[in-house]
């Protein structure tokens, strides 16, 4: 899993490989479908930031904080929806 996510974000940043959002994301949602916390963290922040998509960000969010992410956690108890 977090072999996928580095993969995906080398991918997001061209590091190392051509840059290709649209495979890092793939990636990154693999490895966040495979319970990889730091994966779903970034997906909520991607959703939130970029795609400004707020329901879908949340739903990642709160699956970080249930692997145990504290980021997400504190993001979720901030915003009001621990």
């Amino acid at each position: 899993m977090e072999a996928l996510f580095q993969q995906g974000r080398a991918y997001m940043d061209g590091v190392g490989v051509t840059q290709d959002i649209s495979k890092g994301l793939g990636l990154i949602e693999q490895a966040a479908e495979q319970g990889y916390g730091d994966a779903q963290y970034f997906l909520g922040l991607y959703n939130f930031k970029h795609l400004q998509d707020i329901p879908t960000a949340v739903g990642w969010f709160q699956k970080a904080a249930q692997q145990g992410h504290e980021s997400a956690r504190i993001v979720l108890e901030e915003a009001g929806l621990s």
